[in-house]
């Protein structure tokens, strides 16, 4: 099978499973509060799902490199189903937070693929394809949140929580079996380095090396910030709307679909043109830049077309930030190594939304409705600032790597 069409099945299976990410996302601050939880108790849930990612994702990024991705994939898949209807049955909170820690815990389909990609492509295209993982992302934030606002209703009297959950559960079904038969399986790295068993005090140490690195250090500090900062500020995002604009599950599941149009679009044609005219790492630069100003704008929107001027601010920068910054970790890894890094950056990710959201609830409740993308402004504004020494060297190496 080409590469082209491995791409395409890499598109789809990461779609079809995140597609219930999206469908959860807008409805799940209303849901917690059906069983009486507050802002803070709220964005916990956030918190428990991105703890497991962080433990678990270099975990499932290293054994893909030992074992091949294609096993990875659809055990993460397997997990989601099973995570999105224990969510769809609760009756309680706690079951909200053991269902949540069980999706995080199974998160790895993402970082596997991304490592797959990087598998079957060359450095001069592995932006574009890194892009297609990210356009998957904007994709089922375009349909997941606008099915799932559409199958809690309308009335926020009345919200029917269980059918939209049991519905992402079904598509994840939908995506493994998918998968099963569509993806072939990629080499796996059979040298003595991959295959030998790590105990984790080894594992630790190896992190703690890759962290001395000074530009994937510098890479990956980006990764945190932007998981405090913007990830605390989107976890309070259904709460704001509610307070500011009196919205509920649906109002906001549109909205997140109007910003899953514009990330489909960057991330899915329109950052492999600006890749080539202006360079992943310049891309990574101004991305920051303009994530920041979206942050900094929310608050202000007091209509609807400041808010969306807002939101398209802040989903542009997220786009060209994330996806560049990626990209830029790839081409910096050994081939043996590309797994456990992009597993490195996802956990570093995941530790910023372990922090970001807790924090945000808690000034969320304490400070005002505003604070948390005042904060996220803030942080991204240091993540700029931490970036920019190090832009010089990264192009230095990725023009080095390819030539």
């Amino acid at each position: 099978m080409n590469n082209a069409k491995v791409l395409l099945i890499l598109f789809l299976t990461v779609f079809i499973d995140l597609i219930g990410l999206g469908i959860i996302i807008p409805l799940l601050p209303f849901y917690a509060e059906h069983f009486g939880a507050s802002p803070a108790i709220i964005t916990l849930l956030f918190s428990c799902f991105s703890l497991m990612q962080f433990l678990f994702s270099p975990f499932w990024g290293a054994w893909s490199d030992r074992i091949g991705r294609k096993p990875i994939i659809l055990v993460s898949m397997a997990g989601s189903c099973l995570a999105y209807l224990w969510c769809g049955l609760a009756t309680s909170l706690w079951m909200l937070f053991a269902s949540r820690l069980l999706a995080g815990f199974m998160g790895g389909t993402a970082v596997t693929a991304q490592a797959y990609i990087s598998d079957i492509t060359t450095a001069e295209n592995r932006a574009k394809g890194m892009g297609l993982i990210g356009a998957s992302f904007g994709l089922s934030f375009t349909l997941g949140p606008a099915l799932g606002g559409f199958l809690a209703g309308v009335n926020t009297e009345s919200i029917n929580y269980q059918l939209p959950l049991l519905v992402a559960s079904g598509l994840s079904l939908g995506g493994l079996i998918f998968a099963c038969l569509a993806l072939p399986q990629s080499k796996p790295d059979t040298s003595e380095r991959s295959t030998r068993i790590v105990s984790a005090s080894k594992r630790l140490l190896e992190l703690i090396a890759t962290l001395k690195r000074p530009l994937i250090n510098r890479l990956i500090s980006v990764f945190f910030l932007i998981g405090v900062g913007l990830l605390g500020a989107q976890t309070t995002l259904a709460l704001w709307l509610e307070r500011q604009f009196s919205w509920g599950p649906q109002q906001t599941g549109y909205l997140l679909m109007f910003c899953g149009i514009i990330a489909t679009l960057f991330q899915g044609g329109l950052i492999g043109i600006l890749n080539k005219k202006f360079g992943e790492v310049n891309l990574l630069a101004s991305g920051l830049i303009i994530l920041g100003m979206g942050l900094f704008l929310t608050p202000f929107s007091s209509n609807l077309v400041l808010l969306l001027g807002a939101m398209s601010f802040l989903t542009i920068g997220e786009s060209l930030a994330t996806t560049s910054t990626r990209s830029v970790i790839s081409q910096l890894a050994e081939p043996h190594e590309t797994g456990k890094l992009l597993g490195m950056t996802q956990s570093a990710l995941s530790l910023g939304t372990i922090v970001g959201p807790s924090f945000a609830g808690f000034i969320f409740v304490t400070i005002g409705k505003d604070s948390p993308f005042f904060n996220g402004a803030l942080l991204i504004l240091i993540a700029t600032i931490a970036c920019f020494p190090g832009i010089p060297k990264m192009r230095s190496r990725l023009k080095s790597s390819h030539q």
